[in-house]
């Protein structure tokens, strides 16, 4: 497989004009190579999109420009192409609830040695784990795990042949697919194709993602010689549920603003919120939707899951201004907003309303914040 070039890489401008297209494209190109392996494990297969994705937003992200830093880069990531003769990938174990997973990675200890690749005809092919470093101790695993599969030459071969479904694999198909979590439309395409080459692309369009699948952002706002405010934040979709008081979002429950880990709030500056004072630093932001108001809930605790919430660790409640959205939202977005080098306002659009808090920043020298 291609590895990543120099000049398969864009410019810091360059790659920020051509951004939203290409975080979409490669959302739906993710989508493709992830397997759900039961409700609490996935494994993600590398390729070169999705290397040279991650390397873009690296580059966005530390403002790499000099050619000796963006070869190093290459050089860290190359490695994780596959090269023909195998199969790369990110196996994860994900348990949203912070006890279980505690229990759970120390009950697993090893299973990243347990998975396993099968070709028909041949014996399963189980990975070479963690080249780069051992990720488990003796009391437990850990939630992430770096895979390679290697295949011979005949392997390879049957994989890539279009053969023939016999009536016993037609029957196991049918049998197994009401367990693979897709949606009806997904398993209507897969019955009708059995007996012809799948259209993989069709496929995957049909599919209804399951698990974490939401991608990362970050939102920044300038204010002022070197003041910054920047959210991080995942992207969940709607998917034709309902949002605010729904089931993606219910009455008065803290939600997680976001998907997967926790949305976290950096500050270089003195932010006043309300009645709240938000000094320079890193915070987690959760909202509370009741029926009579939205509230912006700015906590203390950092770096966990995003439903770990403990109201002894919040710094203050701001009040939200919630409303309609001029269009449907489908991917949860936020904007940091930047009226002036002192004013600004936090976005939330999500299907059909937003949600937003104005706030004043501090003038004068700025603290150094986590790009």
């Amino acid at each position: 497989m291609k590895k990543i070039a120099l000049t398969d890489l864009l410019s810091i401008e360059e790659y920020n004009a051509q951004r939203p297209a290409i975080r979409q494209s490669m959302m739906d190109h993710k989508q493709t190579r992830r397997l759900p392996l039961g409700d609490n494990a996935s494994i993600h297969f590398e390729d070169y999109m999705v290397m040279r994705y991650q390397v873009l937003e690296l580059i966005r992200a530390e403002k790499i420009r000099g050619t000796e830093d963006l070869e190093g880069e290459l050089e860290a990531y190359n490695p994780l192409i596959p090269d023909g003769k195998n199969l790369k990938a990110t196996f994860m174990l994900e348990f949203p609830d912070e006890g279980e997973r505690r229990e759970r990675l120390g009950q697993l200890i090893g299973i990243e040695t347990q998975v396993s690749i099968q070709i028909d005809g041949f014996a399963a092919v189980y990975p070479i784990a963690n080249e780069d470093l051992e990720r488990s101790t003796e009391e437990k695993t850990s939630a992430v795990h770096f895979l390679r599969f290697e295949f011979s030459d005949e392997m390879i071969a049957a994989a890539k042949a279009d053969g023939q479904i016999t009536p016993a694999e037609r029957a196991r198909i049918t049998d197994t697919l009401p367990q693979l979590g897709l949606g009806p439309k997904a398993q209507d395409l897969i019955t009708a194709e059995l007996d012809t080459p799948l259209d993989i692309a069709a496929i995957a369009k049909s599919m209804k993602p399951t698990g974490t699948l939401s991608l990362r952002e970050t939102a920044r706002g300038a204010f002022g010689q070197g003041g910054m405010v920047i959210v991080d934040y995942g992207r969940p979709s709607v998917r034709d549920r309902t949002v605010w008081g729904g089931t993606l979002v219910p009455f008065d429950t803290v939600w997680r603003t976001g998907a997967n880990d926790a949305t976290h709030l950096f500050t270089s500056r003195t932010l006043t919120m309300g009645d709240v004072v938000v000094p320079p630093g890193a915070y987690t932001l959760f909202v509370q939707h009741t029926r009579t108001g939205t509230w912006l809930l700015v906590n203390k605790q950092v770096g966990q899951w995003g439903t770990v919430y403990s109201a002894a660790n919040d710094l203050g409640r701001v009040p939200m201004q919630m409303s309609a959205t001029p269009s449907h939202v489908e991917e949860f977005t936020i904007v940091v907003r930047a009226i002036n080098a002192t004013r600004g306002a936090i976005e939330m659009s999500w299907g059909p309303g937003m949600m937003s808090v104005p706030f004043t920043a501090t003038v004068g020298s700025a603290t150094a914040v986590r790009p």
